[in-house]
């Protein structure tokens, strides 16, 4: 019995709406709010914005929206947001944002989400949504090996999975610029210095000894934790992946490690695949 030709194009107007729907992931940061825009399952535009606390709904829609216009993308085409975030009030914001002027009950991570890998996180509660965004985008794009993830920014974490799809844990330390802030502000004459990884041996100047020092403080620790990791599960072979807006190829000069990759929009294709996994058909 054939199909009639009717149905047929009902069939493609849906597929030709599916293919040109949007998804919105937002990435909340301590520093930024990372906005990311899908097509057709492929990140086709981010953009940055400070994450300032004086923001409300009606201020960050006007930001969001003049960033839409500008990037030539239409509001209206929007099916699907997700809010990541490891700052509870903007947190709030963006989804009241959604709820005002999109209509849209933007997708949250809960306790009930379901994951592509297992969760052995002790404090399941209190771990960060973008720790898991990260450890579900490593384990979709390097199953069965295991991987360290280590995101720069604010702060720097480090997250182990094994190759059975296990989360175990990982580490948490101060990023770059807080080390440079604590430096001065706790101290009577050393200046803040902000700058890139530090890789003579010896600092000539205090601003080269400052850097000097916060790049051994980086690599030094990183080295130190996948040192702890091979041993303490006897691992050869380790997937190191570099992500956050610290990841630069900078930082694989000095860091000088094997299987080492810069993957820098893991956190957003993180949250977009937990989005799809959990996604109702």
């Amino acid at each position: 019995m054939g199909i009639s030709k009717r149905r047929i194009w009902c069939n493609i107007q849906i597929w030709i709406k599916f293919m040109d729907d949007l998804t919105v992931v937002f990435d909340i940061g301590n520093t930024t709010i990372t906005t990311g825009i899908f097509k057709n399952g492929k990140l086709i535009k981010i953009w940055r914005i400070e994450s300032d606390l004086k923001y409300d709904e009606n201020s960050l829609y006007q930001k969001f929206k003049s960033q839409f216009l500008k990037n030539g993308l239409d509001v209206k085409k929007i099916e699907g947001v997700i809010v990541g975030s490891v700052v509870p009030f903007l947190k709030k914001i963006i989804i009241a944002m959604c709820e005002k002027f999109l209509k849209i009950k933007p997708f949250v991570l809960n306790s009930k989400t379901k994951l592509n890998f297992k969760n052995k996180y002790k404090s399941k509660t209190t771990l960060g949504e973008d720790r898991i965004a990260n450890v579900a985008a490593a384990e979709f794009y390097f199953k069965n090996e295991n991987k360290v993830i280590i995101d720069l920014g604010t702060a720097i974490t480090f997250d182990f999975i094994n190759k059975k799809g296990e989360f175990l844990g990982g580490a948490i330390m101060p990023g770059k610029n807080l080390i440079a802030k604590a430096l001065n502000q706790n101290t009577a004459r050393l200046p803040y210095i902000r700058g890139g990884y530090f890789s003579a041996a010896l600092g000539r100047t205090t601003k080269e000894c400052i850097l000097n020092g916060i790049t051994a403080d980086i690599i030094g620790s990183i080295r130190y934790l996948i040192n702890k990791v091979q041993k303490k599960f006897k691992l050869k072979n380790i997937k190191i992946i570099l992500t956050g807006g610290d990841a630069d190829k900078n930082l694989l000069k000095v860091l000088r490690i094997k299987n080492c990759k810069i993957q820098g929009d893991l956190t957003l294709n993180g949250f977009k695949i937990i989005y799809d996994l959990n996604k109702k058909i």
